[in-house]
């Protein structure tokens, strides 16, 4: 515990910044039946609090804090679902008279958490409903959008049925609309019991004002002490399994075929970085092995692309093809992948893939949001100092990718046939 304080803070102090960043984030290990509660919290507790009960209240007072950003969402960091309450805001040394916003803005961060819109031990029906047709609303949606149905396919695919891993993060239409504003609340208060907190600050913030200021907080006289213990573990479990493929028809004009493998190399890893740019040589750029021989040379896809998830240990790659080509475009896919387990790419690619991700690293770091980014993942494991990074990043061979990307195993194939 520091100080005073029932959850975790960590700071990252820098004046090269005109605003500053602050998180609040509760997390508990991803569980499919608080998908779509804890979606709905993030509707509640970002736009509503019971000094400020309507949209238009909490932009007033957004407003006379300088034009300070707030929002509320959940996200899947590995393992766990994180409900993430984000604020942004002037930096006082640019502001009149170099105003101390830092008080204020805890203030209202508290009380949009710890003081939601609820009247007799349920949040206000109203306001409820009308945000939980808009998220069901939402999520029926996704069906429009073919590419991104498809990842989330390829994904339900590469987990199974029964891991709650493959699920989508704001819960099912069916899952949203089975809960109502009394058990929602009743949820509220597991999450104060329960979840892990940990806050993440960025900018010119001093650790010591933000321990003082947190620590009289309401959220923090709620907190018990014994959520400060213990440090989540993101990596998501996995056994390999053999390839699930499914095929689903649609009205439209381009089919999507999207494949995702097992890479068992995570976050951290000693081999994380030859993972990296692997990923990277494979499909992460315009001069990629997929980009160049499957959409330049072949002409077989729109677009192709990979990823990788180093918490969860899975590259998918997703590509936009015409029907009638599904077949030899999978066939040129799973070839690019035997050329990087081979070894077969050059030099000159892999110190451009080093380059690439070099500059890329280095420009998040001008970035604020980045900053807090990076400094929230660091919290849970690896702790990569810029020094660290950079001589891991330039350290990789094609022999180490090599070796690295022979591990790969081919686990879901989904195919979204347009008709």
């Amino acid at each position: 515990m520091q100080n005073n304080l029932h959850f975790q803070l960590k700071a990252q102090e820098s004046t090269k910044f005109k605003n500053n960043i602050l998180y609040i984030n509760f997390i508990e290990p991803l569980k499919a039946d608080n998908l779509a509660k804890r979606a709905l919290l993030a509707e509640m507790l970002g736009n509503f609090s019971q000094l400020l009960p309507s949209e238009q209240a909490v932009a007033q007072k957004l407003s006379y804090l300088y034009g300070a950003s707030f929002g509320v969402s959940v996200l899947r960091l590995g393992s766990q679902n994180v409900l993430q309450f984000k604020i942004s805001f002037a930096n006082s040394k640019f502001l009149p008279n170099q105003a101390d916003l830092l008080p204020e803005i805890i203030a209202f961060l508290d009380q949009m958490i710890s003081e939601p819109l609820v009247n007799n031990g349920r949040f206000n029906d109203d306001v409820f409903k009308r945000r939980q047709d808009n998220l069901a609303h939402y999520v029926e949606t996704i069906d429009e959008d073919h590419a991104f149905q498809s990842a989330l396919l390829v994904r339900k695919l590469f987990y199974g049925t029964k891991d709650d891993n493959g699920e989508y993060i704001l819960g099912t239409p069916a899952q949203i609309r089975a809960v109502d504003s009394r058990s929602l609340y009743s949820y509220y208060q597991e999450v104060f019991q329960n979840d892990q907190v940990i806050a993440i600050a960025a900018g010119d913030l001093p650790e010591v004002k933000l321990q003082s200021l947190l620590g009289q907080t309401k959220l923090n006289q709620t907190l018990s002490d014994n959520l400060t213990t213990g440090v989540p573990n993101l990596r998501v479990n996995f056994i390999p399994h053999e390839v699930n493929q499914s095929v689903t028809k649609y009205q439209g004009d381009q089919t999507t075929l999207s494949m995702a493998g097992y890479l068992p190399v995570y976050w951290g890893d000693p081999k994380y970085f030859a993972a990296l740019l692997g990923n990277y040589i494979l499909g992460g750029s315009m001069q990629s092995l997929l980009f160049m021989n499957v959409r330049e040379k072949a002409s077989l896809a729109y677009d192709v692309h990979s990823n990788y998830d180093s918490l969860a240990g899975r590259i998918t790659i997703q590509t936009g093809i015409a029907a009638t080509d599904k077949d030899q475009a999978q066939a040129l896919i799973k070839l690019q992948v035997k050329h990087l387990q081979n070894g077969e790419f050059t030099e000159q690619m892999l110190i451009a893939a080093k380059t690439s991700l070099l500059n890329q690293h280095l420009s998040g770091s001008d970035s604020l949001r980045t900053v807090a980014n990076r400094s929230f993942l660091n919290y849970f494991d690896a702790d990569l100092s810029e020094d660290l990074w950079q001589r891991g990043l330039k350290s990789v061979t094609i022999n180490d990718i090599q070796n690295v990307f022979k591990q790969l195993k081919l686990q879901a194939v989904h195919i979204g046939l347009a008709e």
